[in-house]
Protein backbone atom coordinates (compact mmCIF):
# COMPACT_ATOMS: atom_id res chain seq x y z
CA UNK A 1 0.00 0.00 0.00
CA UNK A 2 1.39 3.52 -1.05
CA UNK A 3 1.63 5.99 1.73
CA UNK A 4 -0.79 9.03 1.41
CA UNK A 5 0.74 11.63 -0.62
CA UNK A 6 0.29 14.08 2.06
CA UNK A 7 2.34 11.75 4.25
CA UNK A 8 5.15 10.91 1.96
CA UNK A 9 8.37 11.96 2.54
CA UNK A 10 9.18 15.79 -0.07
CA UNK A 11 11.72 15.01 -2.50
CA UNK A 12 14.55 15.97 -4.75
CA UNK A 13 15.76 19.49 -3.86
CA UNK A 14 12.64 20.79 -1.52
CA UNK A 15 13.33 17.17 0.59
CA UNK A 16 17.19 17.62 0.62
CA UNK A 17 16.90 20.99 1.95
CA UNK A 18 13.73 19.86 4.65
CA UNK A 19 16.57 17.03 5.76
CA UNK A 20 19.39 19.62 5.72
CA UNK A 21 17.59 22.11 7.21
CA UNK A 22 16.14 19.06 10.32
CA UNK A 23 19.90 17.99 10.46
CA UNK A 24 20.89 21.22 11.26
CA UNK A 25 18.30 21.93 14.31
CA UNK A 26 15.77 24.18 12.25
CA UNK A 27 12.62 23.21 14.38
CA UNK A 28 9.70 21.75 11.85
CA UNK A 29 7.58 24.75 12.12
CA UNK A 30 10.39 26.71 10.94
CA UNK A 31 11.51 24.76 8.06
CA UNK A 32 8.49 25.78 5.57
CA UNK A 33 9.52 29.57 6.00
CA UNK A 34 12.86 28.80 5.16
CA UNK A 35 11.80 27.14 1.75
CA UNK A 36 9.48 29.54 1.12
CA UNK A 37 12.26 32.20 1.18
CA UNK A 38 14.41 29.75 -0.89
CA UNK A 39 13.97 31.46 -4.55
CA UNK A 40 14.14 29.24 -7.04
CA UNK A 41 14.51 32.21 -9.80
CA UNK A 42 18.24 32.36 -9.70
CA UNK A 43 19.85 30.22 -12.16
CA UNK A 44 22.35 27.37 -10.54
CA UNK A 45 25.17 25.98 -11.97
CA UNK A 46 26.15 22.14 -11.49
CA UNK A 47 29.81 21.40 -10.93
CA UNK A 48 30.39 18.00 -11.36
CA UNK A 49 33.74 16.39 -9.74
CA UNK A 50 35.01 13.62 -11.89
CA UNK A 51 38.24 13.50 -10.78
CA UNK A 52 40.06 11.46 -7.85
CA UNK A 53 42.45 8.86 -8.61
CA UNK A 54 40.69 6.15 -7.81
CA UNK A 55 43.31 4.24 -6.08
CA UNK A 56 41.17 2.07 -3.96
CA UNK A 57 38.33 0.85 -6.99
CA UNK A 58 41.45 0.42 -9.23
CA UNK A 59 42.06 3.22 -11.06
CA UNK A 60 40.13 4.16 -13.90
CA UNK A 61 37.14 6.82 -13.96
CA UNK A 62 34.56 5.77 -11.14
CA UNK A 63 31.79 8.47 -13.11
CA UNK A 64 32.32 6.13 -16.17
CA UNK A 65 31.64 2.71 -14.37
CA UNK A 66 28.59 1.08 -14.80
CA UNK A 67 25.62 0.39 -12.63
CA UNK A 68 22.42 -1.00 -13.81
CA UNK A 69 23.27 -1.07 -17.09
CA UNK A 70 23.91 2.50 -17.29
CA UNK A 71 27.26 4.55 -16.21
CA UNK A 72 27.15 6.59 -12.98
CA UNK A 73 27.62 9.80 -14.59
CA UNK A 74 24.66 9.74 -16.90
CA UNK A 75 22.73 8.92 -13.70
CA UNK A 76 23.54 11.73 -12.01
CA UNK A 77 23.38 14.38 -15.35
CA UNK A 78 19.96 12.74 -15.77
CA UNK A 79 19.06 13.61 -11.76
CA UNK A 80 20.62 17.10 -11.92
CA UNK A 81 19.67 18.48 -15.19
CA UNK A 82 15.88 20.22 -14.07
CA UNK A 83 17.81 21.23 -11.21
CA UNK A 84 20.39 23.56 -12.76
CA UNK A 85 20.79 26.26 -15.71
CA UNK A 86 24.30 24.85 -16.66
CA UNK A 87 26.54 21.79 -15.87
CA UNK A 88 30.02 21.20 -16.49
CA UNK A 89 32.39 18.06 -15.56
CA UNK A 90 36.11 18.86 -13.55
CA UNK A 91 38.22 16.10 -14.89
CA UNK A 92 41.56 15.56 -15.62
CA UNK A 93 43.25 14.13 -18.53
CA UNK A 94 41.39 13.81 -21.75
CA UNK A 95 38.11 15.17 -22.03
CA UNK A 96 36.86 13.45 -24.86
CA UNK A 97 36.04 10.21 -23.01
CA UNK A 98 33.14 12.34 -21.09
CA UNK A 99 31.85 13.30 -25.30
CA UNK A 100 29.14 11.04 -24.84
CA UNK A 101 27.65 13.12 -22.28
CA UNK A 102 27.37 16.56 -23.96
CA UNK A 103 29.14 18.66 -21.24
CA UNK A 104 31.73 20.69 -21.18
CA UNK A 105 34.94 19.39 -19.38
CA UNK A 106 37.14 21.60 -17.77
CA UNK A 107 40.65 20.32 -16.36
CA UNK A 108 42.15 21.92 -12.52
CA UNK A 109 43.92 24.78 -12.51
CA UNK A 110 46.05 24.26 -9.73
CA UNK A 111 48.90 21.69 -11.08
CA UNK A 112 49.27 18.06 -9.56
CA UNK A 113 46.29 16.22 -7.60
CA UNK A 114 45.20 18.99 -5.07
CA UNK A 115 41.85 17.65 -4.08
CA UNK A 116 38.35 18.55 -4.97
CA UNK A 117 38.67 21.93 -4.29
CA UNK A 118 40.54 22.63 -7.24
CA UNK A 119 37.48 20.63 -9.17
CA UNK A 120 35.55 23.28 -7.59
CA UNK A 121 37.69 26.34 -8.44
CA UNK A 122 37.75 25.27 -12.22
CA UNK A 123 34.44 24.33 -12.22
CA UNK A 124 33.50 28.36 -10.76
CA UNK A 125 36.04 29.73 -13.15
CA UNK A 126 34.01 28.08 -16.48
CA UNK A 127 30.75 29.17 -15.12
CA UNK A 128 32.18 33.14 -14.39
CA UNK A 129 33.65 32.70 -18.52
CA UNK A 130 30.72 31.08 -19.54
CA UNK A 131 27.54 31.73 -17.46
CA UNK A 132 28.13 35.26 -16.54
CA UNK A 133 24.67 35.20 -15.28
CA UNK A 134 24.93 32.90 -12.85
CA UNK A 135 25.84 34.36 -9.60
CA UNK A 136 28.44 32.98 -6.78
CA UNK A 137 29.21 34.71 -3.45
Amino acid sequence: MRPHPSRSKPRGLEGAARRALADLGVAARDISSYISAMSMTEPVAGILLAGGRSSRMGGGDKCLRMLGGRPILARIIERLEPQVAAMVVNANGDPSRFAPFGLAVVADHVPGFAGPLAGIHAGLKWVEANHPGIRYP
